[in-house]
């Protein structure tokens, strides 16, 4: 059995965007936690880690399992009543996998997709496709290799929000330009750029201290 400490995945990660297209391909260890590829993730779509999470995969034999954190919702009494029960995944997965102890490798290559989650109100999914493994390979850090496509802002109301949004932020001469192109900004949005986001992911580590 080959260790996860000497493979390598390539992904390609796709959001699923109505008539958009929006996805990163990463190169990262099979060593990597599932907790780190989220941190990854949310660097390469220029997100922030304000949200709740969780992967979604079926393994051979039809074994169900769900990657995340072990008590999301913390002490909130609110949440404990199951009020946003709503805001759940579609998949609740019988097999929780804590994602901060869970290996990419644990995982992959026996299936080669999954589902990322991301931010259970504005309810972003992404389908997580294994493009290939490489054997004997040693890597520290994860690398960006392509991607295309803006990124939603943070909270910006799901898809029909991110829709207008789009439609606002391309025509500078409608009335609402000025106050959505400052929301964005404080948002810290911009647009993709391979070189941008590649240098943003060179502090992932720093971004995931700040998530823990």
């Amino acid at each position: 059995m080959v260790s996860n400490d000497s493979t390598a995945f390539r992904f390609r990660v796709s959001l699923r965007l109505d008539g958009c297209e929006c996805w990163r391909e990463v190169l990262v260890p099979a060593s990597m936690t599932f907790f780190d590829f989220h941190v990854v993730l949310q660097e390469c779509f220029m997100w922030y880690g304000a949200h709740l999470f969780c992967f979604c995969a079926t393994l051979p034999g039809g074994r169900q399992v769900q990657m995340g954190e072990p008590d999301p919702w913390g002490e909130d009494p609110v949440y404990r009543e199951g009020r946003y029960e709503r805001f759940m995944p579609v998949e609740p997965f019988p097999e929780l996998l804590v994602s901060r102890e869970t290996e990419l490798g644990d995982a992959f290559p026996k299936t080669r997709t999954a589902r990322y989650y991301y931010d259970y109100g504005d309810y972003w999914i992404h389908d997580v496709k294994l493009v290939r493994t490489y054997r004997g390979t040693r890597i520290n850090d994860p690398q960006l290799w392509n991607g295309a496509g803006d990124a939603p802002p943070e909270d910006v109301g799901g898809i029909p929000g991110y829709e207008r949004f789009m439609t606002v932020i391309a025509d500078p001469d409608t009335d609402e330009f000025a106050d959505m192109a400052a929301w964005a900004r404080e948002q810290r949005w911009d647009r993709f750029a391979l070189d941008k986001q590649r240098e943003r992911l060179f502090h992932w580590r720093r971004h995931r201290d700040m998530m823990l």
